[in-house]
């Protein structure tokens, strides 16, 4: 429900009655943002005086009357807001407004108590200059911002809160809360149309008109990378890195949320992962995406040892451009979706954080009701959606670096610093229009061959990677092994069960098998391009990381030998079989693909195992991916994905038979059967 009050007040409500508690937050449009240099704190420093007396309660009364009915109360400031909080059980809701309104209507704003939240408040800038994330922060925020009041801390400046007087105070608070620039938003267990009764009568004394006229400061583009170094006494280096964004109103937005999930927030991001789990380079780090009321920043924040700062920043940006050239997988796009509606659901779960959500968005994007389009809105993007906006805003002359770093180690050097930023911005930007049909190649440093061939008929791709393998290196005390390890490979690795990657490459509407033949070894995937990401991430696990199981390879040995059996059976086979015997002779090619169980029986997971990994070695092997595929990011996916393929020993070729034959060889198998087969061959 949504009203507004003849006076201008916007109140928004809503009825929730799983548990007898209400939520009321009054939502005042000013902040920081809407002050001059010589107001810069004075948002802040009237927040904390609404709660030292009004006209009819003495200082404390305020808090105390709330607290004594079993609720809570308390506020905050930021660039745009401030906003006065209280929760309290559902039978003291009256009582808790007539203290909110009281509060918000009649503040006294004495002298002597303006002294002493003075104090307060000059001790809060103190302990701010002791906290190393604050004091990069600020400095990161006025890098970034050059004329925007954005630049300036919530808190003010400290000259400002020396001077500020019950004058001064009055004069922005009568200019600023005023009925027309303030939302009610309410929650809990109330009926909307009583509520309402009660907001009316205790809020229409709110004076109506706003006062002032907002002022508009347009930030100036930036034009080139801005570094700013500081040292102090600290032990850890603050690494800060930043974009310019979009205002909360621009469309961009919801694939930013979703990028800065898939970049920076929790384990199994991009960068915790690179920079902690896999090289251990940072202490903490975390990305996000600060979308206000007028343009915004992307920002990444880590700590580190200082020795790392050079690697971390080229580390950064490394994965930046990863995300320009669009190598997200279905399944992180996917993650970071679900991660953003389960913070809107859970936000559900309280009252306070309900009218929290309504207030916002209704002072914000001026609809109380905004959660169900930003949700559809959401659900329609793709993953070139957040590629696109990565390669629109994370451009190198839009970057600001803030490093602060412990006075006890050396300055740092901004050429170097400067070097990783310069490096990317000659990377070439990831190329949508126009592919090159033909096929494309290049060999890894480890000698691997690759071939991308881009058909974009049907949404498809097919992988490939074979090695020189198979029947011509065996002997006949390992004949089938190859089959055998390529019966297995697919049943399992460290991490996935067999019934994992079955049911995972399925659902992206694929298909994985291995294979073995005379002269190579394979390992083959087709699934539709949409899910290629993330059909890679399950066909390079099964490639490095094969569990061979006891249990399952016994299993296999098992269906291998039912298959020589049913050989018996199948009178082409056969025929076949004894022509390679006959043939080749003591040439491996003689023997049979499957091998015997004789050959296989000794077989176990350590002989599976050795073998194995010298057979994946990266020399003379070949990748083939073929598809709807954007061949200049496929070859920067393979480059990261498969440069790990080392070399190891070699398979030796056996020692092998003349294949010349001097005279005809015959050879016959007699069979009950009603059928007759004639190989010949030269």
């Amino acid at each position: 429900m949504k009203t507004t009050l003849p006076n201008g007040l916007t109140v928004v409500l809503k009825e929730q009655h799983h548990s007898p508690v209400v939520a009321m937050q009054m939502w005042v449009n000013v902040g920081s943002a809407d002050e001059t240099e010589a107001q810069a704190g004075l948002s802040h420093v009237v927040e904390h005086m609404l709660f030292k007396g009004t006209e009819t309660r003495g200082v404390g009364d305020v808090a105390r009357e709330i607290e004594a009915s079993g609720g809570d109360i308390n506020a905050f400031t930021s660039f745009d807001h401030t906003v006065y909080q209280v929760v309290v059980a559902s039978r003291f809701a009256g009582k808790a407004m007539e203290v909110l309104a009281d509060a918000l209507i009649n503040p006294r704003f004495a002298p002597e108590e303006i002294d002493k939240e003075r104090e307060v408040i000059l001790e809060e800038i103190k302990r701010s200059e002791d906290s190393p994330s604050q004091v990069a922060s600020k400095l990161l925020f006025r890098t970034a911002y050059t004329l925007h009041p954005y630049r300036r801390p919530v808190i003010g400046y400290e000259e400002v809160i020396r001077s500020v007087d019950e004058a001064g105070l009055r004069a922005f608070f009568s200019t600023w809360y005023r009925a027309e620039n303030m939302i009610l938003a309410a929650a809990g267990d109330f009926r909307a149309e009583d509520f309402l009764r009660v907001i009316e009568d205790r809020f229409a004394l709110v004076p109506g008109p706003l006062q002032a006229i907002r002022r508009s400061v347009v930030e100036p583009p930036q034009r080139e990378p801005r570094m700013v170094t500081r040292r102090q006494s600290i032990n850890e280096t603050h690494l800060d890195l930043c974009w310019h964004l979009p205002d909360a109103h621009h469309p961009d937005t919801y694939p930013l949320d979703l990028l800065s999930i898939i970049l920076g927030q929790g384990d199994s991001s991009w960068l915790y992962h690179s920079l902690k789990t896999e090289r251990n380079l940072i202490n903490a780090i975390f990305s996000c995406a600060f979308v206000p009321k007028d343009p915004g920043i992307f920002m990444v924040s880590a700590t580190l040892a200082g020795k790392n700062l050079y690697k971390v920043v080229d580390a950064v940006l490394e994965q930046i451009d990863r995300l320009k050239h669009g190598e997200i997988s279905d399944q992180e796009f996917q993650r970071a979706r679900t991660i953003v509606e389960k913070d809107y659901t859970y936000q559900r779960e309280t009252v306070q954080g309900q009218a929290r959500k309504m207030g916002y968005f209704e002072s914000v994007m001026h609809d109380y009701r905004f959660e169900e389009q930003y949700l559809q809105k959401l659900a329609s993007l793709g993953r070139e959606d957040v590629r696109s906006v990565a390669e629109q805003y994370f451009t190198p002359d839009n970057l600001t670096v803030v490093v602060l770093g412990p006075e006890s180690e050396p300055e740092v050097d901004l050429a170097v610093l400067r070097e990783p930023i310069e490096r990317y911005r000659a990377q070439p930007a990831a190329k949508r229009s126009a592919p090159s049909n033909g096929p494309q190649m290049l060999t890894l440093e480890n000698g691997l061959r690759v071939i991308v061939k881009p058909n974009r008929h049907v949404p498809l791709v097919s992988v490939k990677l074979s090695f020189l393998a198979g029947l011509r290196y065996e002997t006949p005390a390992c004949n089938g092994i190859n089959n055998l390890i390529a019966s297995t490979l697919t049943k399992g690795t460290l991490e996935r069960s067999a019934l994992d990657i079955a049911q995972q490459i399925e659902s992206m509407g694929g298909s994985i098998k291995s294979g073995a033949g005379r002269n190579s070894f394979f390992l083959h995937m087709d699934l539709l391009s949409r899910y290629f990401l993330q059909g890679i991430e399950v066909f390079t696990d099964i490639l490095f990381n094969p569990s061979f199981q006891p249990d399952t390879v016994e299993k296999e040995k098992q269906s291998i030998y039912q298959e020589i059996l049913a050989q018996e059976d199948n009178l082409p086979a056969l025929a076949f079989k004894l022509f390679n015997r006959t043939l080749f002779a003591e040439h491996p090619f003689g023997l049979p693909l499957l091998g015997t169980r004789a050959s296989l029986e000794p077989l176990d997971r350590t002989d599976l195992e050795e073998y194995y990994r010298r057979i994946i070695r990266p020399e003379g092997a070949v990748l083939t991916l073929v598809g709807d595929l954007d061949p200049e990011a496929t070859l920067r996916l393979v480059g990261d994905r498969f440069s790990a393929l080392t070399s190891p020993s070699p398979l030796i070729l056996p020692e092998q038979s003349d294949l010349g034959v001097d005279e005809p060889r015959t050879a016959e198998l007699i069979k009950n059967k009603k059928q007759a087969h004639i190989v010949m061959g030269f």
